[in-house]
């Protein structure tokens, strides 16, 4: 079975993990535009990316292991980790479990720099998946969701995302299922700032899903570099011009 396809021709090499239900054929501007910079092993996350041939879920050794046995293939000389949205809180799990192995840690609009609300309700093992889907089939979603507004527990910007493009029963089941069998791939940003030099941190200004905010906090305290560009929260595709220039800078 497939767990990941290979593109470039160039001396470092990017393993890369996507975001939430996204083709991995996303990344395909981005990879044209730097494929003689860089070579790209293009990870094909169970459940997260549609295309993926694996029907279970690696725990976070398992998978590294499964990456590494490919990363053997190829030549090269440097080796970085990249990740973006729920891929960048994966990347960083698989990063902390042997960083000496990594040149850098690339993380664009990354989740696991802050743990939200819902996804931490979902996350635990306490709440079945059977309790979140009849709530989020009823009218009680659309409620927790401004109520949790209102108490401030999520912004507004949040919030409205949520209502808007999360905004079918099927489509919250899956996000939910993520979010329960990627538990185990938690974030630790304290960890993480012991290899500071490692870290680089690319953030779109305009994020609805994952605001800026994070990043300029997470960055500021814990001293990780950090690219700002001019894009809304799927920047792979929108902007991967920008994406490759602060690429080829690290």
């Amino acid at each position: 079975m497939c767990l990941s396809t290979h593109y470039g021709k160039g001396e470092i090499l990017i393993v890369a993990l996507g975001g939430y239900r996204q083709d991995m054929r996303a990344f395909d501007s981005l990879v044209r535009e730097t494929e003689n910079e860089f070579q790209w092993l293009l990870v094909h996350l169970p459940y997260i990316n549609p295309e993926s041939e694996v029907n279970a879920v690696y725990t976070p050794q398992e998978l590294l292991q499964n990456i590494f046995a490919e990363v053997h293939k190829y030549s090269y000389q440097r080796i970085y980790l990249l990740g973006f949205s729920i891929g960048g809180r994966i990347a960083q799990n698989l990063f902390l479990l042997n960083p000496e192995k990594f040149n850098k840690l690339i993380l664009i609009n990354a989740d696991g720099l802050k743990t939200h609300l819902l996804q931490w309700i979902s996350q635990k093992k306490w709440i079945s998946e059977k309790l979140l889907y009849r709530i989020i089939e009823s009218k009680l979603w659309q409620f927790l969701i401004k109520n949790f507004q209102k108490m401030r527990f999520i912004s507004s910007k949040k919030a409205k995302f949520y209502l808007a493009h999360i905004q079918n029963t099927h489509r919250r089941k899956i996000l939910i299922q993520i979010w329960k069998k990627y538990a185990a791939y938690q974030a630790d940003v304290p960890r993480l700032s012991l290899y500071k030099n490692k870290v680089f941190l690319i953030w779109s200004r305009y994020d609805e899903v994952l605001s800026v905010k994070i990043a300029h906090r997470t960055a500021k305290k814990h001293h990780f570099s950090l690219q700002i560009a001019e894009a809304s929260h799927n920047i792979i595709e929108q902007e991967y011009k920008q994406i490759a220039e602060f690429l080829k800078s690290i």
